[in-house]
């Protein structure tokens, strides 16, 4: 009877250390994920004030892969797909994503979608957007030139 309580009490501890370690584990691996995303941002944001793009939207695609709930991600990837001048349906939907998050700088993406559709002379969906910009930010200087910009263009044809 001894032997059978010596060895259930044995038997307890043994689990209790598997449990505690397989904690531990699960906190190590949390705080590794915590590590790698900050430097994961870190890498993704030097790309994007260095101005390399193609860089930088790899690192946000990887980044968004692991976080998705932040708009500012969204915005810059959608920025750096824009300076790309490769997908611009990417750079859209990206830019609407931020909006859709409450990116705080919502007139900025409205405004760059406004680029977009200008440059591809979708007038009608470029003015659209300039016009949300300047809802948000009625002094917007680059919306406002857009404004112009295709009030001219549409005084020529």
């Amino acid at each position: 009877m001894f032997k059978k309580i010596v060895c259930l009490i044995l038997l307890v501890n043994i689990l209790s250390c598997d449990d505690n370690t397989k904690e531990s584990k699960d906190t190590q691996e949390t705080k590794n994920t915590v590590i790698d995303k900050e430097s994961m941002a870190k890498k993704a944001n030097h790309y994007y004030e260095e101005n390399m793009f193609l860089e930088g939207k790899q690192a946000f695609d990887s980044l968004i892969a692991v976080d998705s709930s932040k708009a500012g991600y969204y915005f810059k990837r959608g920025f750096c797909k824009m300076m790309l001048q490769r997908d611009d349906q990417g750079a859209v939907a990206d830019y609407t994503k931020s909006i859709e998050k409450n990116y705080i700088g919502k007139s900025s993406s409205y405004l760059n979608i406004g680029v977009i559709y200008r440059r591809n002379k979708q007038f009608d969906s470029a003015l659209y957007f300039y016009n949300k910009c300047l809802d948000i930010s009625p002094n917007d200087s680059e919306a406002i030139k857009g404004l112009r910009a295709i009030n001219n263009s549409l005084k020529k044809h």
